[in-house]
């Protein structure tokens, strides 16, 4: 998986509280979306979520990765349809 697509599973697995809410949204297998999380986590070098039987939290670095991948998320597709390549091609 991608980074920006871990990302994007990241913030789905904290909107929704679980691996396997995300995954339902994601449409993929929930152990895909909990690898791809660990993964995140190992290129990070930072623990994302503090994980129970049944409960799964962010951790402070966590929430503040969320705030920031929730922004970024947003503004990829803006950034995307500004490059004038982009645009040329949509627009022809």
């Amino acid at each position: 998986m991608d980074r920006l697509a871990a990302m994007d599973a990241f913030i789905r697995v904290v909107d929704s509280g679980s691996f396997s809410g995300a995954a339902k949204q994601l449409r993929m297998g929930q152990p895909a979306v909990s690898k791809a999380i660990v993964q995140l986590e190992e290129r990070l070098s930072v623990r994302l979520l503090l994980r129970t039987a049944r409960q799964l939290t962010p951790t402070e670095a966590g929430w503040n990765f969320y705030e920031r991948t929730s922004i970024s998320t947003v503004l990829t597709p803006i950034r995307v349809w500004r490059s004038p390549a982009v645009r040329r091609t949509c627009l022809t």
